[in-house]
């Protein structure tokens, strides 16, 4: 018979939850976000009030508790406390072993789906944050989860707020190019590729780009980009391909740009010239403060502006381009 424990005085909750092990904590937690915080107020974890979906397979929280989504096939792989706990009418075979907690399931997106949605019921969790950072088997089941994620409503589930991709993880030249070509969330990429990797799609992210290693990020990625904030670095272009480009956004055609910055550019043969890109453009110098080194000069800096939209502040030298959209 169930005992309506948060009907109990507070002190008394607090020793009845301090005498709780993980694994009776944890399915207390799960129960409903008001029982969620009379465990945080007792002072136990896990508490999964301050949780968000971090990686592909895991939730985690500021205390560094992590619930893992795992396959069925790979229990006995893992050493720990095993566990039954009754989630939301589902009977979920867990281990425990220090502050993880393994759940195991017929595949990983059927376990990720559930918790998904069981968080932004029961929780009103209504952000996640997708981070590969290893080897994906499942990916492309991963990522068609990911897809219907991003065409939701806030109010029909949990939307994909931003995805990572580490420097080291394991993706397939294929899978990155698709993974490159379906996000529409911000995203922020680490992932060194081959030389020979070449991305010939259009990028659908957010209002937010970042990558790194990008040796592929081409002139035309960069006119086709919808994003409002894009760094990049380690790309090929040019001095005549930054040319192009402002003159093409002289017209007023991608007005919907705040802040470009193509930084560690690679196989330059001359260093960013701002005179040249900005040759027959009307410029005019951009005063004001700039933090540089003790004896080394600042940048080039100038303001030009379009047909239509706000005036844009530019800046390159070395291997540096930067533009910024000043907007009152």
């Amino acid at each position: 018979m169930p005992v309506p424990i948060l009907k109990l005085p507070f002190l008394a909750l607090k020793v009845v939850i301090a005498c709780g092990e993980d694994s009776e904590l944890l399915a207390i937690s799960l129960g409903s976000r008001r029982a969620d915080r009379a465990v945080k107020a007792c002072g136990r974890t896990p508490s999964f009030l301050d949780y968000e979906f971090r990686r592909e397979n895991c939730f985690t929280n500021s205390d560094n508790f992590t619930l893992n989504i795992h396959c069925i096939s790979e229990i006995d792989q893992y050493k720990g406390s095993k566990k039954y706990l009754m989630i939301d009418g589902t009977c979920v075979p867990t281990i425990f072993s220090d502050n993880q907690v393994c759940t195991f399931w017929n595949e990983r997106v059927n376990g990720l789906q559930f918790f998904v949605k069981y968080f932004g019921t029961k929780f009103f969790i209504d952000r996640s944050f997708w981070n590969f950072d290893s080897a994906v088997p499942d990916f492309r089941r991963l990522m068609h989860y990911l897809i219907s994620m991003q065409n939701y409503s806030i109010e029909d589930s949990t939307r994909v707020r931003k995805i990572s991709v580490d420097r080291n993880a394991k993706l397939s030249h294929s899978d990155y190019s698709y993974l490159l070509s379906t996000v529409t969330a911000d995203l922020d990429s680490d992932m060194e590729t081959s030389d020979d990797f070449k991305f010939t799609g259009k990028l659908l992210t957010g209002h937010w780009l970042k990558l790194t290693s990008a040796h592929w990020f081409t002139l035309e990625h960069l006119l086709k980009c919808k994003c409002q904030y894009v760094q990049v670095e380690g790309s090929k272009l040019s001095n005549k391909q930054f040319k192009v480009f402002i003159r093409r956004w002289m017209t007023g055609r991608l007005s919907h740009f705040i802040q470009i910055e193509l930084l560690e550019l690679t196989e330059q043969e001359q260093e960013v010239d701002l005179d040249f890109i900005l040759r027959g453009i009307k410029a005019k110098l951009w005063i004001g403060r700039a933090s540089y080194s003790r004896g080394h000069r600042p940048p080039p800096r100038k303001i030009i502006k379009a047909k239509t939209g706000p005036e844009a502040r530019i800046q390159g030298s070395g291997n540096q381009f930067r533009l910024n959209w000043h907007r009152s």
